[in-house]
């Protein structure tokens, strides 16, 4: 039952980055699309002196979560 937990609770976090970003992406004045959202993440993952390794998993996941949704044609 955890491993079935565990992914969701993850995904949650995931799509909560998402809407966070979103939201920074729209107060800058910016169109927020899922190129714009995956750059912004990719930008903010490189600073790896920033982010704690737990956050730098989650980001990473968050763009895998994009890149999948994006090749497969499902909305974000």
């Amino acid at each position: 039952m955890q491993k079935t937990q565990q992914p969701h609770e993850e995904l949650v976090k995931v799509y909560a980055m998402i809407g966070a970003v979103v939201m920074a992406i729209a107060d800058d004045g910016l169109e927020t699309t899922r190129l714009r959202i995956d750059g912004f993440i990719r930008e903010e993952l490189a600073r790896t002196d920033v982010w704690s390794p737990e956050m730098q998993t989650l980001m990473q996941g968050t763009i895998e979560t994009l890149t999948r949704r994006s090749h497969t044609g499902l909305a974000c």
